[in-house]
């Protein structure tokens, strides 16, 4: 197995969190608990993964 830093692939793939989204929404999660979920990470990403995944996650949330 690669090891890989966490921040490189977090900064990768936080594309694939806006396509979670409605997933998410769909199993009942409001939009207090995904922005929560996503702040958890930020031990992790970084200020900067952190602001890539919550610009666009209400507007996500909103449109599913």
């Amino acid at each position: 197995m690669q090891n890989r830093n966490p921040f490189a692939v977090f900064q990768s793939e936080a594309p694939q969190v806006a396509a979670h989204v409605p997933m998410a929404k769909f199993h009942g999660a409001t939009r207090d608990k995904i922005r929560d979920t996503i702040l958890l990470t930020l031990t992790v990403s970084g200020v900067q993964g952190i602001a890539n995944c919550l610009i666009p996650t209400p507007e996500t949330y909103e449109s599913c």
